[in-house]
């Protein structure tokens, strides 16, 4: 989960680039920019605001929290690290 050190929010890894260390910044705060227009490979275009994209980012975090398959393959990776 990425967390932007210049503005608390949480994006995608795709819109997060590295800063020094261990601290991410996402792609809006390192261009300054509110809204960006994404190009696919396969020549499709998207706008994202920071907004639309920090709702949407939050709603599959929590999509994945509320999901008892994903929760349970957690809590077995978690069991099986601490018995290793």
């Amino acid at each position: 989960m990425g967390l932007c050190k210049k503005c608390y929010d949480r994006f995608p890894p795709d819109f997060m680039s590295e800063l020094e260390g261990d601290d991410l910044e996402c792609i809006f705060c390192k261009l300054d920019k509110k809204e960006l227009t994404i190009t696919t490979e396969e020549g499709f275009t998207k706008k994202y605001t920071k907004e639309e994209c920090k709702k949407e980012y939050e709603t599959f975090l929590n999509m994945i929290k509320m999901s008892p398959t994903i929760t349970e393959q957690l809590k077995k990776a978690e069991a099986k690290s601490l018995s290793n």
